[in-house]
């Protein structure tokens, strides 16, 4: 397996979304991202399907994670005809990690998938999230938009990257 960077975003300066755009082949693309931050307390982070680089904010996300916090606490979390999927529950100023694998977004005849795994600080404890969201819309998609709650500033590394064999 090999990486080809597609896209890169290093965000100093606080950013309220982050653009990666640029899935043109039928491969499995992936998104690393690399000590993420929010200005915000328990700030909840989410993200959206991009076509033709435009985030798709219709109500067509379902999501489901496995929550397991450092106290070995294990519990679910689950939605469906979102606007926008969760990918980092109430992250603080500890940041978070996280790579997420992106299937089906050329094709015009399936859905876009993502699979997560996200680490991150909260409040008082560290969290691991795994699970993956899709977008019920069968139609190509050419990147994500990574956004929080409100007037949220991200910080961070975001990369997109094309999966080869």
């Amino acid at each position: 397996m090999g990486l080809i960077q597609v896209d890169k975003k290093i965000i100093t300066s606080a950013a309220t979304s982050i653009a990666l755009n640029g899935i043109t082949t039928d491969d499995v693309y992936m998104i690393a991202i690399n000590n993420f931050h929010s200005n915000q307390n328990n700030d909840e982070i989410y993200m959206r399907v991009n076509k033709s680089s435009s985030a798709q904010t219709d109500s067509n996300y379902d999501y489901v994670y496995r929550k397991i916090t450092d106290a070995f606490d294990f519990s679910e979390r689950s939605e469906i005809s979102q606007d926008k999927a969760q990918i980092f529950e109430n992250i603080s100023s500890g940041g978070g990690n996280g790579i997420f694998y992106l299937y089906n977004f050329n094709s015009s005849s399936l859905i876009s998938t993502v699979t997560i795994e996200a680490v991150m600080n909260i409040s008082n404890q560290d969290l691991t999230n795994v699970g993956g969201f899709h977008h019920k819309v069968q139609s190509s998609s050419n990147g994500v938009t990574i956004l929080g709650t409100g007037t949220t500033n991200l910080t961070g590394e975001f990369y997109l990257y094309q999966v080869t064999s």
